[in-house]
């Protein structure tokens, strides 16, 4: 092929139309917002929603709801009086707000009988589509999924750990959260008398993988009651995530917040807050010297229950120290409904390839990908919900003529983001 071979392409609706994949158009998310699992208390198989809220005001009105279709080929189905159920997470860039459910209109039926299930994402815009299935145990919950490309999933189950297209889980493990802090995949396990092991663990592989306890001091023997973790990077380790919060309840007014720090490559024990409102899901960030913790109340199956704000004012390495004088409720799930899984919205980039690209690949600029060497390999370009959208042979030149958005291309084993404005 000669250089400077131009390819164009163009994304018409009718191409659009093609898609299996389920895409729906709603408000794009708030930049700096968070956004909430909510589905039926008393249901075991029902549908869900995402609910938008900010991070500041005191019981607000939420600023959006985004519905998730329980009928029609694409319908899914979850489990709301499940405690263990609908945990949410980001993809690694922050781009995707994911979760897990069952592929499956059939609302006769426990959904945790629903062996066909899936991920669940959706995009700053709004728009949300599955992005992988796998296949199931009956009886067994799916319980979160992440993402480093946006198009390979680490899916967690209570059977295990799948991936996209995965008929049984390597390895099989008893796993809740799963989450991505830098370049390392962690999981939340649950934890019995006879099986002890470390509420947060590390996992090698997206399959295959051996999953490894943090050695964390201060633990029980075993901990049954540790619900979800977070992890924050404190500044005084560089770019490490260095300080990790654990939420667990006894009971819906009981529960606990533990706190560790890394230092020197080991972690310490921070100390323990008790609540009084129990403790189901987390999410965290760092403040001013401490972090702002995001907490939906209760026991995980508990109705009528909140989102919190609470402020640990001690920073790395210190003892946990909750200023109630800055607690805030959020937003109150509808009645008869219970608040699940919560992450940060997602997020758009703002500029130019947004991802790690091996040096002479490509680069993207004036609306062209300009190839440094011949891919080996088609260039496939996927919508940021992940539907593919269309494949080129190689070329050294490629004029992007997309409507403005985010957009992965992947070539040569190099994945990317480009924004096309």
């Amino acid at each position: 092929m000669k250089r400077n071979t131009f390819i164009k392409f163009l994304m018409s609706v009718a191409l659009v139309c093609t898609y299996t994949t389920l895409m729906y158009s709603q408000q794009a998310f708030g930049k700096d917002n968070l956004a909430v699992l909510v589905a039926a208390i008393d249901e075991n198989n029902t549908t869900v929603s995402v609910v938008e809220v900010n991070k500041t005001d005191a019981d607000q009105t939420a600023v959006q709801t985004i519905s998730i279709p329980g009928s029609g080929e694409n319908a899914i189905r979850v489990s709301g009086s499940a405690g263990t159920t609908l945990y949410a997470a980001n993809s690694a860039d922050g781009t995707l707000f994911c979760f897990t459910g069952h592929k499956t209109e059939d609302a006769s039926k426990n959904a945790n009988r629903t062996l066909e299930r899936a991920v669940i994402a959706l995009g700053y815009d709004g728009t949300y589509a599955i992005k992988a299935e796998y296949t199931g145990v009956s009886r067994q919950q799916t319980r979160c999924a992440t993402t480093f490309d946006n198009i390979n999933f680490y899916i967690a189950d209570q059977e295990g750990q799948y991936t996209n297209d995965a008929v049984e889980p390597s390895p099989a493990v008893n796993i809740r959260g799963i989450k991505i802090f830098g370049e390392t995949v962690y999981v939340g396990q649950q934890s019995k008398k006879d099986v002890p092991l470390a509420p947060v663990a590390t996992t090698s592989a997206i399959t295959g993988g051996v999953i490894t306890d943090l050695p964390l001091p201060g633990n029980m023997e075993h901990d049954s009651v540790a619900n979800d973790f977070y992890m924050v990077s404190s500044g005084a380790n560089g770019n490490k995530y260095d300080v990790l919060y654990i939420v667990g309840s006894f009971a819906y007014d009981n529960g606990s917040i533990r706190k560790y720090s890394l230092v020197n490559d080991s972690w310490n024990y921070n100390g323990v807050y008790l609540t009084d409102f129990g403790g189901a899901r987390l999410s965290a960030e760092k403040a001013e010297t401490g972090a702002y913790l995001y907490l939906t109340t209760g026991h995980g199956g508990t109705a009528d229950n909140q989102l919190i704000k609470l402020v640990d004012v001690a920073g790395h390495n210190a003892t946990i120290d909750i200023d109630l004088t800055q607690k805030v409720t959020l937003f109150s799930a509808p009645s008869g409904a219970v608040l699940k899984g919560v992450a940060f919205a997602p997020k758009s980039l703002s500029s130019g390839v947004n991802s790690p690209v091996a040096a002479g690949d490509f680069k993207f600029a004036n609306n062209k990908m300009i190839f440094g060497r011949m891919p080996s390999s088609p260039v496939e370009v996927f919508a940021i919900t992940g539907a593919k959208m269309i494949t080129y042979k190689p070329a050294e030149m490629i004029e992007v003529n997309l409507p403005k958005g985010i957009y992965i291309v992947r070539t040569s084993g190099t994945t990317a983001k480009i924004i096309v404005k």
